[in-house]
């Protein structure tokens, strides 16, 4: 079972965190909610859970985990371009926090999206998931208060192959 709404208030965190991290879930809800009233996220974001696996068991890539809860807040989206923040915890094989700043790919190769921006946490302990969670936020914090929410910015900055070209 999975669920998407547009506030952590209303994601069942009991029901998807490992038990080991029940304590926390106040602080997640916190930080959470600080990161979603931000102005240039007011309308944008979207919550995700999972409940179950949504596919068999099977090998997992380096970039791959099963996600657990993710956030998205869609700072741009044209139809053929985007720019997303994306909050996640995840598991398997090992519990993480991963902050991301992606764009939308123009390769000739579909990989969907660009990772231009991304932090990640593994998680051992209840103060690893609060420490993973808040170092999250804030980077997404910063981008929220900072900007820049041009796609092409990003692009240009991460060097990507299909980056327009810098004016000076």
């Amino acid at each position: 079972m999975e669920g998407s709404v547009s506030s952590i208030d209303q994601v069942p965190l009991s029901d998807v965190l490992p038990v080991a991290f029940a304590a926390v879930e106040d602080d997640l809800r916190r930080l959470a909610r600080d990161l979603q009233a931000r102005q240039a996220a007011a309308g944008r974001v979207t919550w995700h859970w999972f409940l179950e696996p949504t596919e068999a068991p099977r090998t997992l890539s380096e970039r791959e985990a099963l996600p657990i809860v993710s956030g998205s807040i869609m700072l741009y989206n044209s139809g053929v371009d985007w720019l997303e923040l994306d909050l996640d915890i995840a598991g398997e094989p090992e519990l993480t926090v991963t902050a991301s700043v992606h764009v939308a790919c123009w390769c000739t190769e579909n990989h969907n999206a660009h990772y231009v921006l991304e932090a990640c946490w593994p998680v051992a302990s209840a103060h690893d998931l609060i420490e993973g969670f808040a170092a999250g936020t804030a980077i997404l914090t910063e981008v929220l208060n900072a900007g820049p929410f041009d796609p092409s910015t990003w692009r240009i900055h991460a060097g990507l192959p299909d980056a327009p070209k810098a004016t000076p």
